[in-house]
């Protein structure tokens, strides 16, 4: 597997927190926002590789009963996301830790969800960085996975291109695709992996996005309702 850049230190972490605030990643953490609050009502949510923590900002702010904790690896980044949840009004529900997706500084079985948006593709161990999740995971619960999707298709590609336009919709996105993405074949080939805690992983397309989706089976093998 290539060498990927896992942190995004300073001063690129000041230039990533600015392009952070336009439509199109807005759009995304918004679409991830509801996705997420309408699974979970209440409890814990982890996001891993959080940056700027605008995506724990958003959850807070739609519900008052989540408790939502960010972590990343670069120091600047999670100073960046405190700032921004004391702007928000919502850093009494929020918490942000430097840390690693390959050791989380949380106990087992302590999440309701994890969920992680736009930092799979510098995962250097994906494998390693899953089967942590899987820990901190609560059973019967689930982790949710989203990267730009690069081989994408045709039908979404113009979806993009028509709503933000050919500068953002269709250069802007190439040039996200060039770094920031993964492929459908490489988000399958997780489901074959022998080292994967997780059972039975889902893959969605979601126009721009990739979905990996992964379930924690309880004590009994089976899967809890949501909560």
């Amino acid at each position: 597997m290539p060498f990927r850049v896992e942190e995004i230190g300073w001063p690129c972490s000041g230039f990533y927190s600015a392009i952070s605030q336009g439509r199109l990643i807005n759009d995304i953490h918004e679409s991830v926002t509801k996705e997420v609050c309408d699974e979970v009502s209440d409890g814990k949510i982890l996001d891993v590789g959080t940056g700027p923590g605008r995506l724990p900002v958003k959850i807070a702010l739609k519900n008052s009963r989540l408790e939502v904790y960010g972590v990343d690896l670069s120091d600047s980044m999670i100073e960046i996301a405190k700032q921004n949840a004391v702007k928000a009004g919502v850093s009494q529900r929020l918490e942000f830790k430097v840390g690693s997706v390959y050791s989380l500084p949380y106990e087992n079985d302590f999440f309701d969800m994890v969920v992680s948006t736009l930092s799979f593709h510098h995962w250097n161990e994906p494998i390693r960085g899953l089967n942590e999740i899987y820990r901190v995971l609560k059973p019967g619960r689930e982790c949710w996975i989203y990267d730009i999707w690069r081989d994408l298709p045709q039908d979404a590609r113009e979806e993009a291109r028509k709503k933000y336009g050919w500068f953002l919709g269709a250069l802007g996105l190439w040039f996200i695709q060039l770094h920031s993405s993964i492929t459908m074949d490489k988000a399958k080939k997780l489901e074959m992996d022998s080292r994967l805690l997780f059972k039975n992983p889902e893959v969605e397309g979601r126009g721009i996005l990739l979905r990996l989706r992964f379930k924690k089976e309880n004590a009994e093998g089976k899967i809890k309702p949501k909560i």
